[in-house]
């Protein structure tokens, strides 16, 4: 993909998601992929998750929260 137009920047690009691990650890991680599903499935492949985390949808991000970060299509980062 290349860099975003000026006309995308503000448009949806990822997510910021919360894994949280019983009993009360919670984490948060944006992920720079559209697609909520794939989006998960990229989040879980580099966690590891065990059978008792969960995962929500806190919100979506827009292109310039994500590439401010330093963020490129296909990164996950931990906010925090």
């Amino acid at each position: 993909m290349n860099s975003p137009s000026i006309d995308d920047i503000d448009k949806p690009s990822g997510w910021l998601f919360r894994v949280r691990t019983p009993p009360d650890l919670a984490r948060t991680f944006y992920v720079y992929e559209l697609d909520q599903s794939v989006a998960i499935a990229l989040l879980k492949e580099k966690l590891r998750l065990s059978p008792n985390e969960t995962i929500e949808a806190v919100a979506q991000a827009n292109t310039h929260s994500l590439t401010g970060l330093g963020m490129k299509p296909g990164d996950i980062l931990q906010h925090g």
